[in-house]
């Protein structure tokens, strides 16, 4: 376990609130926005649900009190959803309005497709009362245009990402060709149709065909930026913020880091070779 830490450290900015707050202090002198996660994911019982509510609330009261510049991203599971989807709404306008008194903006996380249609449902329930709470789309599962669709009436901020959980091929899309050009058509979408678009993608052929189509269309910096997990492509972050571009790190920290590792090595196989670097470095 302590070599697979050492390469978490890569993707996490700590195991606690404190080193966290460090990691994002560095990153803001950089110029560059925050979204901040705490690591966490289907919950065993309602009192683990209710104190991963007391933990988002601390983690609110300390990017105002540091003036970060920074939301804040869930996860439902974290909040109950795998145990009962009323748990979990309850605990979730917990958060929102705490968030909402101290001006953080919230975005949630999207799961495992067995979560999808809760997710949105959930999302729908809440954007009338709290407009600014983004949600996230994967762009491997088939049924994510339908989604999208459902909800642009509403004015939706939205996260688009590829998608880094096992699927079935009957829902999503295996061969990486699909899921990009998919990334690609929902991109255009959300771009012309979306209140707030984060293009969230490491792939540097899509984020050039992000840059060309906004340039074209004239598309208002307001309404997109440009999101990077931590540790991934760091010069590209840099390069897109020194340009004038708004780019945004989702900067996850907490104890339980290893699901989300895990999904950082099944994503991109340079991250294997770099764990089995450092066991046999050992």
């Amino acid at each position: 376990m302590r070599f697979l830490y050492l390469f978490a450290k890569r993707f996490i900015a700590g195991e606690d609130l404190d080193a966290a707050i460090e990691r994002a202090k560095q990153l803001r002198r950089k110029h560059l926005r925050l979204t901040i996660d705490i690591l966490g994911e289907d919950v065993e019982n309602i009192i683990d649900a209710r104190h991963a509510v007391v933990e988002y609330q601390k983690l609110i009261d300390r990017i105002k009190k540091e003036n970060l510049d920074a939301t804040i991203s869930l996860k439902l599971t974290h909040l109950g959803l795998s145990l009962n989807e009323h748990i979990c709404k309850i605990n979730l306008l917990k958060i929102l309005d705490y968030a909402e008194r101290e001006k953080v903006s919230i975005e949630i996380d999207m799961e495992s497709s067995q979560y999808t249609t809760s997710t949105i449902k959930l999302y729908t329930q809440i954007t009338k009362k709290y407009p600014t709470t983004m949600i996230t789309i994967q762009s491997y599962l088939k049924r994510s245009k339908k989604d999208i669709l459902s909800i642009l009436k509403k004015r939706p901020s939205i996260r688009l990402v590829k998608g880094a959980y096992q699927e079935s091929h009957l829902i999503a899309f295996e061969n990486k060709k699909d899921v990009d050009q998919n990334y690609e058509e929902l991109m255009y979408l959300l771009l012309t149709k979306a209140k707030h678009t984060h293009i969230a993608t490491h792939d540097e052929t899509l984020i050039r065909k992000a840059l060309r189509f906004i340039q074209k269309n004239h598309i208002p910096e307001e309404q997109y930026e440009f999101a990077f997990l931590l540790g991934i492509k760091k010069s590209l972050q840099i390069k897109l913020a020194r340009d004038g571009y708004s780019v945004r790190i989702y900067l996850p920290y907490g104890e339980e880091w290893l699901p989300y590792v895990l999904r950082r090595i099944r994503e991109r196989k340079e991250n294997l070779f770099f764990v089995l670097r450092n066991i046999f470095s050992q």
